[in-house]
């Protein structure tokens, strides 16, 4: 084979290699256009939750505003409760009032009073039930008690002085998690 030969020979080789290539590319885009719509229906339907799980997803969406809204409202109520005072002249206001056992009957309506920051002890109630002193005495409100709170944490929210921050245990002596604790008047809520 002379020179001239091998050049028409590899000159062939390369068009019909190139060709093949070019051939290739147009039969791949077009496989890619073709199918294109069948990929991206695909996809779709895959990015697609079930009737289930969207209606979860709504449910979620919805129990997190709630959550949300819940969470402003105790903020607010906290705030509510840490700014009530006790005014012993008034009457037509709503008061909310809490029981305290005495067990050992080691205490008077004027001592319960002094104890919890009332003025007016004739705003204690005391009555006897089988064989323990129940006082009625007025609260600034109650608290729900969550998970890791304690009387000491619950108190920062409530009182501005360290000092009445004992009034919650004192006057709930149990504090459990998801239970109500009554909050007392501390010393700066009284008039």
């Amino acid at each position: 084979m002379s020179v001239e030969e091998k050049e028409k020979v590899i000159s062939k080789t390369t068009l019909i290699t190139a060709m093949s290539v070019f051939f290739l590319s147009i039969f791949i885009i077009f496989l890619f256009l073709s199918s294109k719509e069948a990929w991206q229906q695909k996809i779709k339907e895959a990015s697609t939750y079930p009737p289930e799980i969207e209606d979860l997803r709504k449910e979620n969406t919805t129990l997190k505003a709630k959550l949300d809204f819940y969470r402003k409202q105790d903020s607010v109520y906290t705030k509510l409760i840490a700014t009530r005072t006790f005014d012993a002249k008034d009457t037509e206001n709503f008061r909310m009032y809490g029981l305290f056992k005495d067990k050992d009957k080691k205490y008077t309506p004027e001592e319960m009073a002094a104890k919890f920051n009332i003025p007016n002890e004739k705003a204690i109630k005391i009555t006897e039930v089988q064989g323990d002193n129940w006082f009625i005495i007025p609260v600034k409100g109650v608290h729900f008690v969550r998970k890791a709170e304690t009387a000491s944490s619950i108190a920062k929210k409530y009182y501005t002085l360290l000092r009445d921050s004992v009034l919650i245990k004192e006057f709930n002596p149990s504090i459990k998690i998801d239970n109500l604790v009554f909050i007392p008047y501390g010393s700066e809520n009284t008039k």
